[in-house]
């Protein structure tokens, strides 16, 4: 957690080294997590040259912004309205962090969060799978946030609690696409344990 100030200011670049830090200037850590991954992940497929103007973004952060709300509170308490920022609402935000990535990537798709407690993969993988075989986007961005042990806020609005944090990207499009290199596919049970498979 201490070398997210670090990754806010260089979260990585793309786009001829533009860097998209501007967009998490005032986002909670985990938005800054995920920018960091997406961008390392569009480095590791040599895609720093590429457009995602036409992708979506998908976010699942575990227990987003609690830190900063106790923070947020605190200085409410102590200056009153004045001291709080009135962008302080949006980044706590479920969606905060899929907007914040669709500001830093010119992703002009659906974006939206899911998840937001233990869980969030099997929620996000499912949603980024009916969304992506819907074509709603030529690509979609899957992204989980969370701390590896959770951040207990303390009465100043902050935390003393050794974390690490963890982000993972997935670039997700339809089944069949030229540039897939897995496939993901939905698996339910329609009657006692017999599973059905779809794609």
């Amino acid at each position: 957690r201490s070398e997210v100030p670090a990754l806010r200011k260089r979260p990585g670049e793309f786009l001829g080294g533009r860097s998209p830090a501007l967009a998490v200037k005032l986002a909670d850590d985990q938005a800054v997590l995920a920018l960091a991954a997406v961008l390392k992940a569009i480095a590791t497929a040599g895609w720093q040259e590429r457009s995602f103007a036409d992708w979506g973004v998908l976010a699942a952060p575990r227990y987003l912004a609690r830190v900063l709300t106790a923070s947020t509170l605190e200085r409410f308490a102590r200056l009153g309205p004045r001291g709080v920022s009135p962008l302080a609402i949006p980044q706590t935000m479920l969606s905060a962090v899929s907007g914040t990535l669709s500001v830093a990537l010119g992703a002009q798709g659906i974006n939206f969060g899911a998840g937001g407690a233990p869980g969030q993969l099997s929620d996000a993988l499912l949603v980024g799978l009916t969304m992506t075989q819907a074509g709603l986007a030529a690509g979609l961005w899957v992204v989980l946030t969370e701390w590896a042990t959770e951040p207990v806020p303390d009465q100043q609005g902050d935390t003393k609690t050794e974390t690490v944090g963890r982000a993972l990207a997935l670039a997700c499009v339809p089944a069949g696409h030229a540039e897939s290199r897995f496939t993901l596919r939905l698996r339910r049970s329609v009657a006692e344990g017999a599973p059905r498979e779809t794609q």
